[in-house]
C-alpha cells in the first residue's frame, strides 16, 4: 500500500512536472517559432498556397496566439497579414459537441482581396474550397458561442481590375476599408438561434465613408426575430432604432413568408445626407442636420406607415406622410398622403443631381421655383385607377393638380392657379402672372395611337407688361393630326385662330382660320410703331406640301383695316398663291397694292443663287461674293406691278410714296446664262424727297453685264438733281460711272468714273484694283477736280496712290496702305474744306457745324488693332450757327475702348476760350465730351430759340458735357451766363448777369435767373426748355415781373400796336417748334404806353404780332359784318398764341391813332380788366370793360386847326370778340372860352356880352361804325337863356355847323334871321371877327403845342386860350389853363387864369377859377371838392364870385335795395336744426 502511494505521488507529480516542464518549453521562443514553422506548414499543405507563421503561443493548452501570420494566394500575392491572432477555447463544451470560445481576437490583420474580371475566381476561392467538406452526404451541426471578439488597427481591400476605379465614390468592385475596429458577442449560433450583440464597429472608406460606431443586437429564432438597440453614428448622423420585431413560422427549417408579420420604430435620429456623399457626392451640398423619426408594421404582403416625420434644423426639407401599400405581390394597392413637403431651392438642385438631370431647361426653371411646397394624396384603387390630387407652391404662385389614369390607360386631369408667375418660373422677362384652369383628356394605349384634348380658359396673363384675360384654349392631338382652337377676347386682343395639321399622308397638310377682330400693338406693349392704331383682319391658309418646293395652296388676308385716331388704312383682299400648272411652276401675288406673278421652272432655295451666279460668272472673284453654285437650273419669269405703297407707309414705316406705277420685269434663265431686268418708277417720294424718272436696267449683252440705275432728286424750290450710275462687268473688269447734276441751279453737278480689275494672286487673294480716271465735281460754279489714282483692295489690305480732289489751295488727299501692320497707315490731307458740307454728305445732322478744316490725319492698323491721330484746325468754326473762333483739335483713335478721343480748344480771344475733351465712339454709338466754358459764346443759343428769342449774346463760365448716344446726344452740367436776347414778339431786350443755367437730359433749366431789362427793372425766370436729344426743341418759361419792360415797339413801321409797357405779374412762355403760347397776367405800370393804328386797322406786322380781319365792307353789305378774304400771307411758320389777361389803371396811357396823317391821338387813361387772346394766323378778340378817368382827343381840322376834346370820366369801351364789334359809352368836350352872342342876333341884350361854351362830342355804336353826335353846353348861363339860344339852334345839321364853326373860327356861324337886328354901324364886319378869331384861336394852338412839347409831364398839362369878342381884339380875353394830378393820382388840380379886356361888365378883369379835388377811395367813389368859379360874369355886373367845398360820393346800383345796402334776411326754414 505504502509503494502504491510512492507511485500515485510520483506519477502525479510526474505529470505536474511534466505540464509545467511543457508549458515552460512552449515559452521558449525557439519552440514558439518552432510550433509556428509546423503550424505554417500544416495550413500550406491545406491550402496549397505558402503560409508563414511567425511563432505560435499555447497557454495552459486551450488558449494559442499566432504572430505574424502571412498568407500569399496562389499567384504569390499577399492575401492575408495579421500581426496576432489570438483565442481561448473553453475545453468543456467541446465534448458535448459545442465550441464556446470565451475571447477571440484579431490585431493588425489586413486582407488583400481581388478578383481578375466578373467571369474570373477570387484570389480567395482555393482557401474556400480547400476548407470545404469533401462529403456532403452528412450534414454536422453548428453550435457556436463566443463571448468576445475584438479586432483592432485592420483592413480590408477589394479590387475587380476590369472596372475602373471612381475616386470620391463608394465603390463595391474597389474597396479600402481601414482603421477597423470592433467589439462583438455572439452568444449563439446554431441551426435554431442566432444572437449576437454588436457593442460597437469602427471603419473608415477610401470613398469616404467614416462610421463611428455602430451597435445592435439581433436575436432571431424559428419564429420570432429582433432587432434591437440599433446605433449608427457618422461624423454628423445619430442615427437609432428603437426595435424591429418580426414573426413567422417555420417549415423544415426554412421561414414561411405567408406568415410573416413585422414591426418597427426609429426613434428620433439626426442624418446629415452630407455624410453619405460617397454615395451619391451631390449629397455634399446638404450638409444640414436631418431629423427623421418613424413607425412602421405590415406582413409579407403589405406595410403601413403611420407617419414619417422629417425635419432639417434649417427648415430646408419637411416631410409629414403617411401612406400604405398592399397586394404587392399581385395587383398592389397604395396610398400615400403628404400632408406637408417642404424643399428648398438647393434641396431640389441637388435631388436633381441625384436622380441624374442634366438637362438646363429643367434645371433652370427648377431652380427659378425657389422653394416649394407640397401637399397631396396619391393612390392606386381597386379599378387599377392611378389617380393624384395636389397642391403646389413655388416662389412663382400657386398651382392646384389633378391627373388619374383608369385601368384601360385612359387620361385625364387639371391644372388650376389664380396667381403664378411665368417669369420667375421660367425666366422670361416678357411674362408675367397667369391664372387659369386647363383640362386634359385622352388614352395612351399600347399598339395605338395617343390621343389628348386639351380644353382650359386663361382668365390672365400677363404678357410683355400688359394684362391679357379672357383666352380660351381647345385642342386635340390624335396620332400624327392636330387641330385646335385659341380666342381671345380681351379689350385690345379680340381675335379667334382655328388651325388643322395632318402628317398622316406623308406630307403636311396645314389649314388655318384667323379672325382679327381687334388688335391694339401699342397697347400690348407689342410696338409702338402705329401709335394708337388698331388692326382687324381675316386670315385664312390651306397647304399641302412635304417640303417648300412643292407647297400647294394659298394664304388669303381680307379685310385688313389700321384704324388710328386720325386716319384709317383698309386693304380689302391680298392673296399669295403657290403650285403648279403643268409643268409649270408658280407662285402669284395678287391685292389691292399690286399684284407680282413668279413663273417657270425654280426652287425657293436657290432663287437667290441664280442671282449671284450671274455676278460671279462676270466677276468670279468680286471680293465679298458668296460662293458661286451651278447647281441651280432656274428658268422662271417675273411680272409685277405695284400702283399704291400706302400700305409700306402705314404698316412698314417705310416713308416711300408713289405718283406712277412701279413696273417690273425680269427673265433668268440659267441655262442660257440671260438675265433681263427692267424697273421704272415714274414718280415717287421717299421720306419727304421728291423724285422721279427712277429706272434701274440690268441685262446679259453679249457677254457683258449692263448695270443702269437712275433717278432725278426734285427740291423743295422746283431744283432738280439728276443722278445716273452706269456699269459695266466682264471679263472681271467693272467699269463704273456716277453722274449728277442739280438741273435747277447748276450749283452742283460732276462725274466720277473709275474702272475696277478683279484678279486672284499667286497665293489665292481676291484682289480689286481700282483705277479712279480724271473726274470732277462742281460746287457752286467752283470745279474741283478729281486726280487720277489708284485703289487696291484685297482682304484686309487697302493701298491707296494719290487720290486727290482739289480746287486751289482747298484739297483732301489720301495715301497710304491699310493693313493689320500698325507700321502701316492711310495719311489724309486736309485744306479748307468745309465742314458743315462734309457732315451733309455724311448725312450727321444730330447737331450742326461749320468752319473751313485744315490738318493731317493717320489711320494705322486698320485691318488689326486699329489706331489713328489727327491734328485738325478749323477756321470761323461755328456750333449751330454760333461764333467759337478757331478750333485747333488733337484725336486719337483708342484702341482698347473702340472709341475716337478728342482734345480740343476753341479760340475766339483771350476772353472767350472752350475747352473740348472726351470721345466718340462709334462701335458703341456714343459721345461724351466735356466742354469747359471760359467765356465762351452763347450764340449757338439761338438756333434753339430762334421761335421766340433774338439776337442772343453773351458769354458762359462752367461746365457742360454734350453726352448719349449719337442719335440721342444731350447736355449735362450748369453754366454761369452773362449774355442778353431779344423776345421777339415783344421786342424786349433782357439781361442777364452771371446766372446759372442748368444743363439736364432734355432740358436746359432756369433756375429762379434774375433777368433785367434795359431800364434795369427786375424780373424772375423759372422753368425750362425742353428737347429731344437737342431736338424737336419746346419750352415752359414763367416770368414773375416786376415794372418790368413788357413791351418795347416805339414806331408803328407797318404794324398796328406799338408802344412801352412796364409790367408787374406773370407771364408763362409755352411752346415748340412752330408753335408759341404765352400767357400774360400782369398790372401795367407807370410810364406805359400803348398806341393802336386806328387809321389803318388792316395793316400786318412785321414781327407777327396781331393780324386785325377787316370787320366790315363797302356800302351794300345789307347792314351785315362780313370779314374780308386775307391777302396772301407771308410765310409764317410759327403759330403764336397770346392769352393777356390785363388789371388795366390809369398808370397806363392808351394811345388811338385815328389819323395818321394830321397824326391826330385819341389819349386815355382809365381802369378795367380786359382779357384778350390773340392767334398770329387767327383772330385778335377781346373782352372785358374799360373805363376811362380821362383822356384827350386832339382833333385836326382841314389841315390846319387842332383841337382838343377832353373826355369825361366815367366814359366807357366795353369789349366783346373782335375790337371792331366793341361797344363805345365815349362823352368829350371841348371848351371855347370868350364865344360872343353877337353872332346868334338874339337881342340887343346879347350883343356885348361873351360866354363860355363847351363843344360836347358823344361816341357811340362801334369802332366799325362810330356814331358821333355833337351838342353844346353853356355852363355859366342859366337853363331859360340855354333854352333861348338852343331855341335858335334847332336842327342837327344847324348844332353840327354851329360846333365846327367854334371849333375852327371859335365863334358861333352868324344867325340872317328875321329877328336880328340890324349890326351897329361900330361894330367890325362879321368876316374881320372871325378873321380874329381864327387868328387868336390858332395863335393859342400854337402856344399849346409849344408848352406840351417844352413840358413833357405825365401828371401835369398846360394850356392857353386868346378869344376875340364880338369887337375883336378890343375885348379879348386871355387865359391860361393849368391841370394835373399829384399824390398818386389821389389830388386832382384844374385851373383857369388870366385876363380879359371888356369894360362891359361889372367882374374884375382878372379870371381865378379852379377846382381842387381829393380822392378819399382809390377808386373815386369817395371824394373831397374844393372850387372857386367865377358867378355869370357875362350877364351881370353885379354878381361875385362862388365859393365852395363838398363831399362827393359815386354808387352804381339797379335799385333802392342796392343803393342803401338793405339786405333781406334769411328765414329759417329747417326748424329742426
Amino acid at each position: 500500500m505504502k509503494a502504491f502511494k510512492h507511485i500515485v505521488r510520483f506519477v502525479v507529480w510526474a505529470l505536474i512536472g511534466l505540464y509545467f516542464s511543457t508549458i515552460v518549453l512552449l515559452q521558449l521562443s525557439g519552440v514558439q517559432s518552432f510550433l509556428g514553422s509546423q503550424v505554417a506548414q500544416a495550413i500550406s499543405d491545406k491550402l496549397g498556397t505558402r503560409v508563414s507563421v511567425g511563432r505560435v503561443d499555447l497557454g495552459l493548452f486551450n488558449r494559442i496566439i499566432i504572430d505574424d501570420v502571412l498568407i500569399l494566394d496562389q499567384r504569390g500575392k499577399e492575401m492575408l497579414k495579421a500581426a496576432r491572432l489570438t483565442a481561448k477555447v473553453d475545453i468543456a463544451p467541446l465534448a458535448e459537441g459545442r465550441i464556446s470560445i470565451s475571447s477571440a481576437q484579431a490585431f493588425g490583420t489586413h486582407l488583400k482581396l481581388y478578383k481578375a474580371s466578373a467571369g474570373a475566381k477570387p484570389n480567395y476561392q482555393f482557401a474556400l474550397d480547400s476548407l470545404a467538406s469533401k462529403d456532403t452526404t452528412r450534414h454536422s451541426s453548428l453550435d457556436l458561442r463566443v463571448n468576445s471578439f475584438i479586432m483592432r488597427h485592420s483592413s480590408v481591400a477589394y479590387d475587380r481590375y476590369d472596372i475602373a476605379p471612381t475616386p470620391g465614390k463608394f465603390n463595391a468592385n474597389h474597396l479600402r476599408v481601414t482603421d477597423i475596429s470592433a467589439h462583438i458577442i455572439l452568444k449563439a449560433l446554431n441551426e435554431d438561434s442566432l444572437n449576437v450583440n454588436v457593442k460597437r464597429i469602427a471603419l473608415k472608406e477610401q470613398s469616404g465613408l467614416k462610421v463611428n460606431r455602430l451597435s445592435l443586437k439581433l436575436a432571431a429564432g424559428k419564429s420570432r426575430c429582433l432587432l434591437s438597440d440599433v446605433h449608427v453614428e457618422l461624423p454628423r448622423t445619430n442615427f437609432g432604432m428603437d426595435s424591429l420585431t418580426a414573426t413567422y413560422r417555420t417549415v423544415d427549417g426554412k421561414p414561411q413568408m405567408a406568415t410573416l408579420q413585422y414591426a418597427g420604430s426609429i426613434v428620433e435620429s439626426q442624418v446629415t445626407p452630407a455624410d453619405f456623399a460617397c454615395f451619391v457626392p451631390q449629397l455634399k451640398k446638404l450638409d444640414e442636420s436631418i431629423s427623421l423619426s418613424t413607425n412602421f408594421h405590415g406582413t409579407s404582403t403589405n406595410l403601413r406607415v403611420p407617419h414619417i416625420l422629417l425635419k432639417s434644423t434649417g427648415g430646408s426639407i419637411v416631410l409629414n406622410a403617411n401612406g400604405w401599400i398592399r397586394n404587392w405581390e399581385a395587383r398592389p394597392l397604395w396610398n400615400a398622403a403628404i400632408k406637408e413637403l417642404e424643399v428648398s431651392q438647393e434641396v431640389v438642385a441637388t435631388m436633381m443631381g441625384i436622380a441624374g438631370i442634366k438637362d438646363s431647361s429643367i434645371i433652370k426653371p427648377a431652380a427659378r421655383l425657389g422653394d416649394i411646397s407640397f401637399r397631396g394624396v396619391a393612390a392606386a384603387t381597386r379599378n387599377n385607377e392611378l389617380t393624384t390630387t395636389c397642391q403646389m407652391q413655388t416662389a412663382a404662385g400657386h398651382a392646384d393638380m389633378f391627373f388619374a389614369m383608369s385601368r384601360d390607360r385612359n387620361v385625364k386631369g387639371s391644372i388650376a392657379t389664380d396667381g403664378f408667375d411665368l417669369k420667375q418660373a421660367t425666366g422670361n422677362e416678357k411674362l408675367g402672372d397667369v391664372s387659369a384652369h386647363v383640362d386634359l383628356r385622352g388614352s395612351i394605349k399600347d399598339k395605338a395611337a395617343p390621343s389628348l384634348s386639351i380644353k382650359g380658359t386663361i382668365d390672365k396673363l400677363d404678357y410683355n407688361g400688359y394684362e391679357y384675360s379672357k383666352i380660351s384654349v381647345d385642342g386635340t392631338s390624335v396620332g400624327k393630326k392636330l387641330s385646335g382652337l385659341l380666342s381671345i377676347d380681351d379689350d385690345n386682343a379680340n381675335l379667334a385662330v382655328e388651325g388643322y395639321l395632318d402628317k398622316t399622308a406623308g406630307q403636311t397638310d396645314i389649314k388655318i382660320s384667323a379672325t382679327i377682330n381687334r388688335l391694339c400693338p401699342k397697347a400690348l406693349n407689342m410696338t409702338d410703331k402705329w401709335g394708337e392704331s388698331s388692326f382687324m383682319a381675316g386670315v385664312n391658309a390651306d397647304f399641302k406640301a412635304s417640303g417648300l418646293n412643292d407647297a400647294k395652296g394659298n394664304i388669303v388676308v381680307n379685310g385688313l383695316k389700321m384704324v388710328s385716331p386720325t386716319d384709317t388704312f383698309a386693304m380689302q383682299r391680298a392673296s399669295v398663291t403657290s403650285g403648279f400648272n403643268a409643268d409649270t411652276h408658280y407662285l402669284a401675288l395678287d391685292s389691292d397694292f399690286g399684284r407680282a406673278n413668279l413663273t417657270g421652272k425654280f426652287e425657293y432655295s436657290t432663287l437667290a443663287q441664280s442671282f449671284t451666279n450671274f455676278i460671279g460668272e462676270k466677276l468670279p472673284t468680286l471680293p465679298g461674293l458668296p460662293k458661286t453654285k451651278h447647281t441651280a437650273a432656274n428658268d422662271f419669269l417675273i411680272r409685277a406691278e405695284v400702283w399704291s405703297t400706302v400700305w409700306m407707309e402705314k404698316l412698314l414705316g417705310i416713308p416711300l410714296h408713289i405718283n406712277k406705277p412701279i413696273n417690273l420685269h425680269a427673265k433668268v434663265d440659267d441655262e442660257k446664262r440671260d438675265i433681263s431686268l427692267d424697273c421704272n418708277v415714274g414718280s415717287f417720294s421717299y421720306n419727304d424727297t421728291g423724285y422721279s424718272d427712277g429706272a434701274i436696267v440690268i441685262k446679259s449683252q453679249n457677254d457683258t453685264l449692263v448695270c443702269n440705275v437712275g433717278v432725278t432728286r426734285l427740291s423743295g424750290k422746283g431744283g432738280k438733281m439728276a443722278m445716273q450710275l452706269e456699269g459695266r462687268a466682264i471679263n472681271n473688269n467693272l467699269a463704273t460711272s456716277f453722274t449728277w447734276n442739280d438741273t435747277a441751279t447748276d450749283k452742283f453737278s460732276g462725274r466720277f468714273n473709275a474702272v475696277s480689275q478683279f484678279y486672284r494672286a499667286q497665293d489665292g487673294k481676291q484682289i480689286a484694283a481700282i483705277n479712279v480716271q480724271p473726274s470732277h465735281i462742281n460746287i457752286n460754279d467752283v470745279v474741283w477736280n478729281v486726280l487720277p489714282s489708284s485703289i487696291t483692295y484685297s482682304k484686309n489690305n487697302i493701298e491707296v496712290a494719290g487720290f486727290a480732289i482739289k480746287h486751289g489751295g482747298q484739297h483732301i488727299i489720301i495715301n497710304g496702305k491699310a493693313t493689320p501692320n500698325a507700321q502701316d497707315s492711310l495719311a489724309v490731307d486736309l485744306s479748307g474744306i468745309d465742314i458743315g458740307y462734309v457732315l451733309d454728305l455724311v448725312n450727321f445732322h444730330a447737331v450742326e457745324f461749320s468752319g473751313q478744316a485744315s490738318g493731317r490725319a493717320y489711320v494705322m492698323g486698320l485691318f488689326g488693332n486699329p489706331a489713328a491721330k489727327g491734328t485738325i484746325a478749323v477756321d470761323n468754326f461755328k456750333f449751330e450757327e454760333g461764333r467759337m473762333g478757331v478750333l485747333n483739335a488733337m484725336v486719337d483713335w483708342n484702341n482698347q475702348e473702340k472709341q475716337i478721343d478728342i482734345n480740343a480748344i476753341a479760340n475766339d480771344g483771350p476772353d472767350a476760350m472752350t475747352y473740348i475733351n472726351g470721345y466718340v465712339s462709334p462701335s458703341r454709338n456714343y459721345i461724351d465730351l466735356g466742354i469747359s466754358a471760359a467765356g465762351t459764346h452763347i450764340d449757338f443759343v439761338e438756333s434753339f430759340t430762334e421761335s421766340f428769342l433774338g439776337n442772343v449774346s453773351g458769354q458762359a463760365q462752367g461746365s457742360v458735357r454734350v453726352i448719349g448716344p449719337l442719335k440721342q446726344i444731350n447736355l449735362v452740367g450748369k453754366l454761369a451766363v452773362n449774355g442778353e436776347a431779344t423776345v421777339i414778339p415783344t421786342n424786349c431786350k433782357y439781361y442777364l448777369r452771371n446766372d446759372t443755367i442748368a444743363f439736364e437730359p432734355n432740358e436746359i433749366r432756369f433756375l429762379d435767373a434774375p433777368i433785367f431789362d434795359i431800364h434795369n427793372q427786375k424780373g424772375i425766370v423759372s422753368g425750362a426748355l425742353h428737347h429731344k436729344y437737342l431736338k424737336d426743341l419746346s419750352y415752359d418759361l414763367g416770368v414773375k415781373a416786376d415794372n418790368l419792360l413788357a413791351y418795347d415797339f416805339r414806331e408803328f413801321g407797318d404794324n398796328t400796336f406799338c408802344g412801352t409797357v412796364f409790367a408787374s405779374g406773370d407771364v408763362g412762355i409755352h411752346g415748340r417748334k412752330g408753335e408759341v403760347n404765352i400767357d400774360i397776367n400782369i398790372t401795367p405800370k407807370e410810364n406805359s404806353t400803348f398806341s393802336y393804328n386806328v387809321s389803318n386797322p388792316d395793316a400786318v406786322a412785321d414781327q407777327g404780332f396781331i393780324k386785325w380781319n377787316d370787320s366790315g365792307k363797302a356800302e351794300g353789305n345789307n347792314g351785315q359784318d362780313n370779314e374780308a378774304q386775307p391777302a396772301e400771307e407771308e410765310d409764317t411758320p410759327t403759330d403764336t398764341h397770346l392769352n393777356f389777361l390785363l388789371n388795366c389803371t390809369p398808370d397806363v396811357t392808351i394811345k388811338l391813332l385815328m389819323d395818321s396823317r394830321t397824326n391826330d391821338y385819341i389819349t386815355l387813361n382809365g381802369s378795367g380788366t380786359l382779357r384778350a387772346s390773340y392767334y398770329n394766323k387767327g383772330s385778335f378778340n377781346m373782352f372785358g370793360t374799360y373805363t376811362v378817368l380821362h383822356g384827350t382827343y386832339g382833333i385836326t381840322i382841314q389841315d390846319i386847326i387842332k383841337k382838343n376834346f377832353v373826355f369825361n370820366e366815367g366814359s366807357s369801351i366795353t369789349f366783346r370778340g373782335n375790337p371792331y364789334h366793341a361797344d363805345l359809352n365815349l362823352q368829350a368836350e371841348h371848351t371855347v372860352n370868350g364865344v360872343s352872342l353877337s353872332d346868334l342876333n338874339v337881342g340887343n341884350s346879347f350883343t356885348n356880352n361873351t360866354i363860355r361854351v363847351n363843344c360836347q362830342m358823344n361816341i357811340g355804336g362801334q369802332p366799325q361804325r362810330p356814331v358821333i353826335t355833337f351838342d353844346l353846353d353853356m355852363p355859366t348861363v342859366s337853363s331859360d337863356e340855354k333854352q333861348m339860344i338852343k331855341s335858335i339852334i334847332n336842327s342837327e345839321e344847324e348844332m353840327n355847323q354851329q360846333v365846327i364853326y367854334l371849333l375852327g373860327i371859335g365863334r358861333f356861324y352868324p344867325q340872317r334871321e328875321n329877328n336880328a337886328a340890324e349890326q351897329n354901324e361900330g361894330q367890325q364886319s362879321q368876316t374881320t371877327l372871325a378873321m380874329q378869331s381864327l387868328l387868336s384861336g390858332t395863335i393859342s394852338t400854337q402856344i399849346n403845342n409849344v408848352l406840351n412839347s417844352v413840358i413833357k409831364s405825365n401828371n401835369w398839362n398846360f394850356g392857353a386860350n386868346i378869344s376875340t369878342g364880338d369887337e375883336g381884339w378890343n375885348n379879348a380875353e386871355y387865359e391860361g389853363l393849368l391841370s394835373g394830378r399829384l399824390l398818386d393820382n389821389r389830388l386832382l388840380i384844374n385851373g383857369q387864369f388870366g385876363y380879359r379886356d371888356n369894360s362891359n361888365t361889372a367882374n374884375t378883369s382878372f379870371i381865378g377859377d379852379f377846382d381842387i379835388r381829393y380822392l378819399l377811395k382809390p377808386n373815386g367813389n369817395l371824394s373831397i371838392k374844393v372850387y372857386n368859379q367865377t358867378n355869370d360874369r357875362y350877364f351881370t355886373k353885379s354878381s361875385l364870385n362862388t365859393q365852395g367845398i363838398g363831399i362827393i360820393m359815386k354808387k352804381d346800383f339797379d335799385g333802392f335795395k342796392d343803393l342803401f345796402n338793405i339786405k333781406k334776411k334769411k328765414k329759417q326754414t329747417d326748424k329742426t336744426k
